[in-house]
C-alpha cells in the first residue's frame, strides 16, 4: 500500500510505503533514500572527501588535486608533471556535468573552460585526476546487496561510408525515441561533444567508414544517449568485493551507485571511480544488453521486511525473500565493523 502527497512539481511529489494498516513505514522522494544518513549525499557529492575517506579502508581510488576555477594557470603547470592526459570535472556534480577526460596540455584551457561553466552556484572547485585505463562500470548496491554491474557505453556512431556523424546521430536518436525509455535520452551536439570529436582531428561534418564506430564522448552516461550492458555475472569476486568495500566504508550509506574502473572482467585491482548516494534504479532494470533486473522493487521489499522484522505488526506482507533482506544488512554491518577494525589494526602502538 502506497500514498502519494503531490507537490508543486512532479519532482517535489513524495511517496508514502504503508502497511497493512495503512501507518507510514518510509517515504520515497527525489534525491534522497530515507535509509541513508542524511548528511551522506553531502560528503559523496564531494568527490575528493570520498575519495580520501575511503581510500583510509584500503579502497583503491584515483590520484586527484583540487584547484579554484581562478588558479587555471598553476593547475595547468602541475598537472602535466608526469601526465601526458588528465581528467577535469567539478567537484561536486552529478550525471558526468562538466566531466572532461583525456585532456591535454595543448587543449588544457578550452577543457577547462568547459568545466568552469558546468559548476554549480557556490562550487567554485575543478577536480583534477590522472587517467585511469580501463572501462567504466556501474554497481548498484541496495541495502547491501550487490544487484548488479552494468558496463556504460559512450555515445557513439556507426559509420556507412555515406552519412556525416551529424546525420548518424540523428539516425540513432530516431531509433533512441522509439523507447519510452530512451525517448528523452538523446545524443547532442553538445559543447563537450564537439571538443570531444575535436581532440581526434574530426568534426560532426566529418563521413566514417563502413562500419566506422566514431566515439562522440568518453563519459559513459545513458543520459546522455550512451548505452548498457550487464556485466554482473561475468566479472570476478575482486571487483564486487571492492564495489561493497567502498560503500561500507560510508557510515550510514547504505543503497548507492558505484561507479568503478576494471582493465578487464578478472581485474583484481579496480578503481572506485566515484560514489553516488542517490543511485538511478533504472540503470540496472532496462540494459541495452543482457537481463535487466527491477533494483525498486528489491528496494522496497528490503526496506518493508527489516520494518516487519523489527516492529512486529499484527498482519505484515508476505516477502518471499525476507530473511534474505536481513541477512544483507546483517552482512553489511559485519563488512564495516571489518574494516574499521582492520583501520584500528593498523595504527601504531606506543608504549608510555
Amino acid at each position: 500500500n502506497y500514498k502519494k502527497i503531490k507537490g508543486k512539481r512532479s519532482i517535489n511529489n513524495r511517496f508514502q510505503i504503508l502497511d497493512l494498516s495503512d501507518a507510514p513505514i518510509f517515504e520515497l522522494k527525489e534525491l534522497q533514500y530515507p535509509n541513508n544518513g542524511k548528511n551522506i549525499r553531502k560528503l559523496v557529492e564531494d568527490k575528493l572527501k570520498t575519495e580520501q575517506y575511503v581510500s583510509q579502508f584500503g579502497v583503491n581510488t584515483p590520484q586527484s588535486k583540487v584547484y579554484h576555477m581562478s588558479e587555471k594557470d598553476s593547475a595547468k603547470e602541475e598537472c602535466f608533471k608526469g601526465n601526458e592526459k588528465i581528467v577535469l570535472k567539478p567537484l561536486s556534480s552529478s550525471r558526468g556535468r562538466g566531466v572532461q577526460i583525456n585532456v591535454t596540455k595543448e587543449r588544457f584551457d578550452i577543457n577547462w573552460d568547459i568545466v568552469k561553466r558546468a559548476l554549480r552556484l557556490k562550487n567554485e572547485y575543478i577536480i583534477a585526476q590522472n587517467v585511469v585505463e580501463g572501462f567504466e562500470a556501474r554497481a548498484t548496491i541496495i541495502e547491501g546487496q550487490l544487484l548488479s554491474i552494468i558496463v556504460r557505453v559512450p555515445p557513439y556512431v556507426t559509420g556507412n561510408g555515406r552519412d556525416t556523424i551529424s546525420e548518424l546521430i540523428d539516425s540513432k536518436n530516431h531509433e533512441r525515441e522509439k523507447c519510452d525509455f530512451r525517448k528523452d535520452m538523446l545524443i547532442s551536439r553538445s559543447e563537450t561533444n564537439h571538443e570531444f570529436l575535436e581532440s581526434q582531428n574530426l568534426s560532426f561534418d566529418y563521413v566514417p567508414k563502413q562500419n566506422e564506430n566514431v566515439l562522440l564522448n568518453s563519459i559513459s552516461n545513458i543520459a546522455y544517449g550512451g548505452e548498457t550492458i550487464d556485466i554482473t555475472d561475468l566479472i570476478c569476486n575482486e571487483i564486487k568485493e571492492e564495489a561493497l568495500n567502498a560503500m561500507a566504508a560510508i557510515p550510514n550509506l547504505n543503497t548507492c551507485g558505484i561507479d568503478i574502473m576494471m582493465n578487464s572482467f578478472d581485474d583484481i585491482n579496480p578503481v572506485i571511480l566515484e560514489i553516488n548516494s542517490y543511485p538511478f534504479l533504472s540503470i540496472p532494470y532496462l540494459p541495452t544488453y543482457g537481463i535487466g533486473k527491477n533494483p525498486t522493487e528489491f528496494y522496497v521489499e528490503s526496506l518493508v521486511a527489516m520494518y516487519q522484522n523489527i516492529n512486529k505488526p499484527s498482519k505484515k506482507y508476505h516477502i518471499e525473500d525476507e530473511d534474505k533482506y536481513i541477512s544483507n544488512y546483517l552482512n553489511l554491518n559485519k563488512r564495516r565493523q571489518d574494516l574499521i577494525s582492520k583501520v584500528m589494526n593498523n595504527f601504531p602502538v606506543y608504549n608510555y
